[in-house]
This record gives C-alpha cells, sequence and structure tokens, in this order.
C-alpha cells in the first residue's frame, strides 16, 4: 500500500469517527463482539436486536444514522423488510448486510432494496473495514459537495443581498454579445428601467451616439483603465446625464461577463463648477488688487 493510500485511509477513518452506525442483529454473541469492533470506529453505535427493533430506532434515532449494517435472517422482521421500510424514510442512507453462504436465495432481493455491500459470514473484519472504508469515502465526496452547494447558495444570496442593495448602480452584462443580464435597484432608479425593460436589451441603448465597435472600444477601455470614467448615458426620458462608470470583468467557466458600476455624476460637476466659478472670482480679485498696488 503506498503512503498516499494511507494517508487517504487515515483521513476516511477519521470521517467514519464522526459518523453514527445502526447495527442490527439477531446473534446476541456476534451482536456484542461487532459492537465492540464498530465503537472503536464510529462516534456512535445504535444496536438492535432484530429487524422491528431496528426499524424503530432508525425511526426515534435523534439524529438520522448515517450507515446501517444488518443480518438478513432475524426473527419478527427480518433485514431486507427492514432496510424496505427503512427506504421510505431514506432512500439515501448506506446498507451493508451481514450474510451466511446458505442465504443466497435472498441476494436477489437486496438489489430491489438497494444494499451497497455484502460482508461473508462469520464477519471477516477486513473485509469489514474495506467495505466501509468505500462507503465512507462516497459519505465524504457526497458530504463535501453538499457543503459546497451550501456555500455557493450563501454566497450567491450574500452577492445579491449586496448587489440589490449597493448605493452604486450596478449593471452585469454578457461579454462578448453586452447584452444586459441583470441590474440592481440603484440602476432603476438612476435610469428610469425596470429589470423587463433592460434584461437582453444592448448596453448601446445607455449611450446616445457609441454604437457598435466605438461602444466595445469604449467599454475595454474603460476596463483596462481599471478607475471611473466620466461619461454621459442616456436617461429613459431622453435626456443626457454625466456619470462616473468602472467596468470590471470576470467568467464563470467558459462565459465572460462584464460589472459596470455607475455613479450620478451631475453633484461632482455642480461641484467642481462651482470650484471653478470660486477660482476665476478669486483670480479677478487678486488681479485688480495687483492693479491698486501698482498705482
Amino acid at each position: 500500500m503506498t503512503s498516499q493510500n494511507t494517508q487517504n485511509d487515515a483521513g476516511l477513518q477519521a470521517f467514519l469517527a464522526q459518523l453514527t452506525v445502526l447495527y442490527v442483529e439477531d446473534n446476541s454473541d456476534i451482536r456484542e463482539q461487532l459492537t465492540l469492533f464498530l465503537r472503536r470506529r464510529f462516534k456512535t453505535v445504535l444496536v438492535a436486536a432484530d429487524g422491528a427493533e431496528g426499524l424503530k430506532t432508525f425511526r426515534q434515532a435523534e439524529k438520522a444514522p448515517d450507515l446501517v449494517i444488518t443480518d438478513i435472517r432475524m426473527p419478527v422482521m427480518d433485514g431486507l423488510n427492514m432496510i424496505g421500510y427503512i427506504r421510505e424514510h431514506d432512500d439515501n442512507v448506506p446498507v451493508i448486510v451481514t450474510t451466511a453462504h446458505e442465504e443466497n436465495d435472498f441476494l436477489l432481493k437486496t438489489i430491489d432494496v438497494g444494499v451497497d455491500a455484502f460482508v461473508v459470514k462469520p464477519i471477516d473484519t477486513q473485509q469489514l473495514v474495506r467495505a466501509l472504508l468505500k462507503i465512507g469515502g462516497r459519505l465524504r465526496s457526497e458530504q463535501a459537495l453538499a457543503e459546497a452547494r451550501q456555500s455557493l447558495h450563501d454566497n450567491e444570496a450574500r452577492y445579491r443581498a449586496i448587489f440589490w442593495t449597493a448605493m452604486d448602480a450596478f449593471c452585469v452584462f454578457d461579454w462578448t454579445s453586452l447584452n444586459v443580464l441583470e441590474i440592481n435597484r440603484r440602476f432603476q432608479a438612476l435610469y428610469g428601467y425596470g429589470l423587463d425593460d433592460m434584461t437582453g436589451r444592448n448596453l448601446d441603448m445607455l449611450f446616445d451616439s457609441t454604437h457598435g465597435t466605438a461602444l466595445r472600444a469604449l467599454i475595454e477601455e474603460t476596463e483596462q483603465l481599471r478607475e471611473p470614467m466620466v461619461v454621459r448615458h442616456l436617461h429613459r426620458d431622453g435626456t443626457m446625464f454625466p456619470v462616473e462608470m468602472t467596468i470590471g470583468q470576470f467568467r464563470s467557466g467558459e462565459v465572460g461577463y462584464g460589472l459596470m458600476a455607475i455613479r450620478d455624476a451631475r453633484e461632482r460637476i455642480d461641484s467642481m463648477d462651482e470650484q471653478d466659478a470660486v477660482v476665476d472670482a478669486l483670480e479677478i480679485t487678486i488681479d485688480a488688487l495687483e492693479g491698486m498696488l501698482d498705482r
């Protein structure tokens, strides 16, 4: 066995040590011995003496078992019937069946109830460990996938909350076609368009006379600058107004997207005009004072 396989097995054993297993066996000697074996490898081991007790234990468990190990031939309720009832409650929980050679007539029935592995009696613990590690690998992969999906969902929820409530106007667009995909609330207020008005429309609707290759050049130039560019945009009512436009590019898989951030520049420009007027007045005053002193 390679060191990599050894490390992988150790990781799977550590993963199994966090799980809960339900073990069902009617033979008290076998049950006691294997229970000790399982308790060294799992966080919690739930034990039952027949299928009916096993089904009751599964249903009433505070934390649903991550794995079921069961005998087939048992009094009150056999293992296959128990598995069938469990499948009605949880279709995904892995099941390992312990079986004797003479029980081959039951093996075809296990296909219908979805058994994941078989261990022959008398139980070979090495065979059981191999089955546990294989199932543990599957469960760990499923857990990682579920966590990744949850993280993606949480990140998307945070993104949408930030995107929708941002003080600046935002517009997501397809980088190739320049067609609008999504706009936020501030964008709608600034331009007078609703989401349905903008979705699928080209960015050129925001510009009075910049279209086609000229618009593409402007978008790419702004993206490369990585700082706001003051341009004039077209409001829904037909009026033009100045904005500070910043553009970023990102990818998802093979698809490229653009994010346009827009800030109304009218107040800033009005303020700049006021500052220019103050400077002009100051220069006139200085010139006048200098003229008086020269007399």
